[in-house]
């Protein structure tokens, strides 16, 4: 019989894909790895405090500032003074992020799309259960690094 590999040898596969293909489609609207974290979760929370944000993605202080000093500099953010709290920058997109958002989450419907060519609809369904299932039982074993 054939040597067949393991799931996480899939999964690793998968994931290193996975990377490359959003490098690859990133790269050509400027973003790079870190700043794709950042723009998500801004697009899904506008505004949010920088050690906040920071905290979400589980980025360190130093590391965040590099990398919002970094999407300033882009014009994708600015950061303003918190009011109520003047050590505090809140974290805002740009009108030029805004105009990318369609494009952004373009990125990651077309992975999915790829991901699930060819698969119908209920084993798709089974397969993110599973995949679902798989995720838990590594955050039971080694706790929830990644924020979901």
């Amino acid at each position: 019989m054939k040597d067949k590999k393991k799931i996480g040898f899939w999964i690793s596969y998968i994931s290193k894909q996975a990377q490359r293909y959003f490098n690859e489609s990133f790269s050509k609207i400027g973003l790079n790895r870190g700043s794709v974290y950042i723009l998500k979760k801004l697009y899904d929370e506008d505004g949010i405090n920088q050690n906040a944000l920071g905290n979400s993605i589980h980025l360190d202080k130093a590391n965040i500032t590099r990398a919002l000093n970094k999407l300033s500099d882009q014009g994708f953010i600015v950061k303003i003074q918190d009011r109520e709290d003047k050590r505090a920058k809140l974290i805002f997109l740009t009108e030029k992020a805004h105009h990318m958002k369609t494009e952004f989450f373009r990125i990651y419907k077309n992975w999915n799309d790829i991901l699930m060519e060819g698969i119908e609809p209920e084993k798709q369904k089974m397969l993110y259960d599973l995949i679902l299932h798989i995720s838990k039982n590594t955050n039971n074993y080694l706790g929830d690094k990644n924020g979901k």
